[in-house]
C-alpha cells in the first residue's frame, strides 16, 4: 500500500495543517482534472479512495502527550485532537475548520509518529550526519525504529 509521510517540526499547528491541506488540494485538483479529462466527470466522488494513507511525522517533539483530564495520549490521538473542529463562529474558525475537514476527507487512513530531538547537544545536532547511534538519545532511536517498522510493513 501507499503512504504519504508528512514531516513537520515541533508540534501540529495551524501552519502545518494548512501546508498539508495544500498538498491534499493540489493532489485532488490533479486527480479530478485527470478524471474529468478521461471520463467527463468533475464531481470527484470517491477521491479519498485514491489518496495514500497519511503518517504525520513530528520531529523534535517536546510536548507532553496528555489530554484535557491529564490522561496519556497516543500520537494517533494527538493527531485526531489536532484535526477536531476549532471552536467559534468567526471567519478565522471557519477557515481552520475547512482545512481540518479537508484533511479528514483527503486522508481517512492516518497515523502520527513523534520523534524527540535526536541529541541534546547543539554542536552534535549541527553535524548529526556524523554522529554515531551511541550518542543519539535512546528514546529517539526507539521512535525512529517504530517509524521504520510502520513504513516498511505498510
Amino acid at each position: 500500500s501507499s503512504l504519504l509521510l508528512y514531516n513537520s517540526v515541533g508540534a501540529i499547528n495551524e501552519t502545518a495543517l494548512s501546508s498539508l491541506s495544500l498538498v491534499g488540494n493540489l493532489t485532488q485538483h490533479i486527480r479530478l482534472r485527470a478524471d474529468s479529462d478521461a471520463e467527463g466527470d468533475e464531481t470527484g466522488a470517491g477521491f479519498a479512495e485514491v489518496f495514500p494513507a497519511l503518517v504525520w511525522v513530528v520531529r523534535d517533539f517536546a510536548l507532553q502527550l496528555v489530554g484535557d483530564a491529564g490522561e496519556p495520549l497516543t500520537p494517533a490521538a494527538y493527531l485526531e485532537r489536532s484535526l477536531r473542529p476549532a471552536p467559534g463562529l468567526s471567519a478565522q474558525a471557519a477557515d481552520k475548520n475547512r482545512v481540518r475537514r479537508a484533511l479528514r476527507a483527503f486522508f481517512p487512513a492516518r497515523a502520527c509518529a513523534t520523534l524527540q530531538r535526536p541529541v541534546e547537544d547543539e554542536a552534535l545536532l549541527q553535524r548529526l550526519d556524523l554522529v554515531s547511534d551511541s550518542l543519539l538519545r535512546p528514546g529517539f532511536l526507539r521512535e525512529a525504529q517504530e517509524l521504520r517498522e510502520r513504513v516498511f510493513t505498510s
